[in-house]
Order: C-alpha cells, then structure tokens, then sequence
C-alpha cells in the first residue's frame, strides 16, 4: 500500500510542483492529458461473445431460465440476452460465488439445492437501490473484470476522479463538482474547512480549478484517513489480481497435464512434444493442420437434476477445440484459451432426449497437434 500511495502522492506533487495557485487554462490542462478519453479497461476477450446460463429467480420456487450474459466495451456493461439492459460495470458491489448468502432465498429454491455450489451472485446499485441477480454458473473471469475495474494505476484514477466530477463537461471543476467528488469518494470535509483549503488556489476565467490544482488539492488531503483508505482499497483489489492471475496459471497448467496424462489412462510417462525434447533451436512450423467433426446423434441421455419429473429435455452438444491459432469454419484466427471462439454448438432438439439426431458438422484448423485438444 505505501508504494502505490507513495507513487500517487509523488504525481500529485510533481503535477503542482509549478505553483498550484497560478492560473493554467482548464481546457489546455485537460487535452494535454487527455482528460476527455475513456480510461482503458482490460477484461477476457471472450467475454465479448456471450455465454448462455441459467437465472434463477429469487422470489418464486420455478425453474431458473436461459439468459445470455457479455459484455459490451463501449457502454461498459453487462448486457443480457440480446436487450441493452444490464449491470454497468462501476455498479457492481460485489461479486459471490457457491451461493455464498442469500439462505432465505435457497431455502424457497430448495428444488435446486444441487446447483448451489455452482452460482454466482452479483450484487449491484440500481436506481440508488441495492439489487442481486443470481446464475447457474462460476464465471470467474467475470470477477477479474470488476478487479481490473478497480485496480486501476494512479494515473487513470486521477484522470478518473477528474472526468467524473467535471458533471456538465466545462473542462474544469467548480467548488460546487468538488464538494460532490469529494462526498461521492466518501471524504468528508465541512463546507468552512473547504472553503478555507480553496483560498490557496486560483480560479480561472470560468470559476473553475484546473486539473493540475484538482490533483493538488487532493495532495492537501494525503494525511487524511479516509483518502489513505481508497488507496488501501485500491492496494487490496491489485493484490487480488496477481494472486488469481497466478493462480490461474497453475490450474491451466494442471489442465494441460491431465489432459496428457489422459491419452495413457494415467500409467507411465507422457513424452515432451519433439521441439521440446530436441537440442536444436526451435522453427516455429506455420502449416496448419485440419480436423473435421461430425455430430450424429445421441442415445439415451440423462434427465439434468433441476428438470422436474415427466419433463422431456432438450439437447445440444457443444463441442471446443484447444489448440494453438485456431480457425473454426473460415473464422478469424483465435487462441488457445479463447474458449468461446473455439466452440461449436449444435441446433438444439426439443422434447427429446432417448434418440435427438443432430447431422452437424464442424471443421478447424489448428497449429502445434502434439498440444491440441478437443473437448
């Protein structure tokens, strides 16, 4: 935490270091740190092709309903199914997974106690109002996109905070945007002692601070509390990233070696791919190689435990290859871990599920076969 403070204070200081009380254009501070651009916001590129899962509702014991979860970059929001309605991303409170809470609810939902451990809770503002929506799912890159969020460096959260007080676009701050800026950052400052603070600084021709004299007031506030408690906030959501982002690492890892281990039934050894096992340098080989899948059909299938009795499922298969530089049916070159992109679903069939015939077929091409797989 004192490194990422340290860093933040220390950009404030060399931003006002010119004399915070001179009186620099608002609009020429503003452009020259790009002020008006959004701040760069990274999430999983396959969060922007959509998933379907199920929703359950927290009010009625019925069974939960599809719903179509992505994510959408230039909103910056959720959107479900094929609406523009859903949860802005700067909304977001938290983010629960195995039915963490929220027992008054299972216990109305107690048909579905088996799908518990596997949903996710979002819980959100919603016209000043808390509100929680509850899926079928672990999608945990969700919760690295609301981290990375909030893990934001100390420029962008300058610029932030900036852009976000400066509510009627003048390219600058007045006393009355400061005083909500600092009530909806949660630090509290009496109209005197503010005022008083404001006398060392210069307003320009519009009444208004700049941007380098918004960051030195903050600096004014650095000793303060509950500014030192954003940035043990800030400090806790980073630590989360490296710790998941590691953590991620190690499962994929762990994927890929049972995968392996698979192809001998789990006995003896799994050779190295050839170019890891040689001493020559390695050629990386351009030629891509082709598989093609054919989806029949399916016998006899298992009820899903949710579907009530003498109900008849509908099925699909889904079918994913995990490979390197992967092309699904001519479309653009994907990744490996690019798990939507790779998928291939088949048409669903209604009402059957003792004999449902697909007739589908898929075809990739891929690099590297000797780590390629299909799922």
């Amino acid at each position: 935490m004192q490194d990422i403070f340290g860093s933040f204070k220390q950009k404030i200081k060399t931003l006002s270091s010119k004399n915070s009380s001179r009186s620099n254009s608002p609009s020429e501070s503003m452009r020259k740190l790009n002020i008006e651009e959004k701040p760069k916001l990274y999430y999983p590129e396959y969060l922007r092709y959509g998933e379907t899962f199920l929703k359950f509702d927290k009010f009625r014991d019925h069974k939960p309903y599809e719903i179509t979860i992505y994510y959408n970059e230039d909103l910056r929001r959720l959107v479900f199914s094929s609406v523009l309605e859903g949860i802005d991303i700067e909304n977001i409170v938290e983010i629960r997974y195995g039915g963490e809470g929220q027992d008054w609810m299972w216990r109305a939902l107690r048909r579905y106690q088996d799908l518990r451990k596997r949903t996710m809770t979002i819980i959100f503002k919603k016209n000043g109002n808390y509100t929680t929506y509850h899926f079928e799912l672990l999608l945990r890159e969700l919760k690295f996109l609301y981290f990375y969020n909030k893990a934001a460096d100390t420029e962008t959260i300058a610029i932030k905070w900036c852009v976000d007080a400066d509510t009627n676009k003048s390219q600058g701050i007045s006393e009355s945007e400061l005083k909500d800026a600092l009530k909806s950052l949660n630090i509290k400052i009496g109209g005197k002692e503010r005022k008083n603070m404001l006398k060392n600084y210069t307003f320009g021709r519009n009444k208004n601070l700049n941007y380098e004299q918004f960051v030195a007031f903050f600096d004014d506030l650095d000793e303060r509390d509950d500014v030192k408690k954003i940035f043990r906030e800030i400090n806790k959501y980073r630590e989360y990233m490296d710790y998941a982002t590691f953590k991620d690492f190690i499962i994929n890892t762990q994927k890929v070696n049972d995968a392996m281990f698979q192809q001998t039934n789990y006995q003896g050894y799994v050779l190295k791919p050839q170019h890891l096992r040689s001493g020559n340098q390695f050629v990386y080989d351009a030629t891509f190689n082709r598989i093609t899948i054919e989806i029949i059909s399916a016998q006899k299938l298992v009820k899903p435990k949710f579907k009530e009795e003498g109900e008849i499922i509908d099925t699909q298969v889904t079918v994913e290859v995990i490979a390197d530089s992967v092309l699904k049916d001519g479309n653009s070159e994907s990744h490996m871990g690019d798990s939507l992109k790779n998928k291939f679903r088949s048409k669903v069939v209604k009402d059957n599920g003792f004999n449902p015939v697909f007739n589908g077929r898929v075809s990739y091409m891929y690099r590297n076969p000797e780590l390629a797989f299909l799922r």
